[in-house]
């Protein structure tokens, strides 16, 4: 679980700076959903 948090929070620090492509667009909610989805099944 660590390693999507660390990705979300990479991904999140790079579209403040600097944008996102359209692929990173897609795997940062893909992530959150994932992330979502661990969190609430505990």
């Amino acid at each position: 679980m660590i390693p999507i948090i660390e990705r979300i929070n990479e991904l999140a620090k790079k579209s403040k700076e600097i944008g996102l492509t359209e692929d990173e667009q897609n795997e940062q909610a893909k992530l959150r959903q994932e992330y979502l989805a661990i969190f609430v099944a505990k």
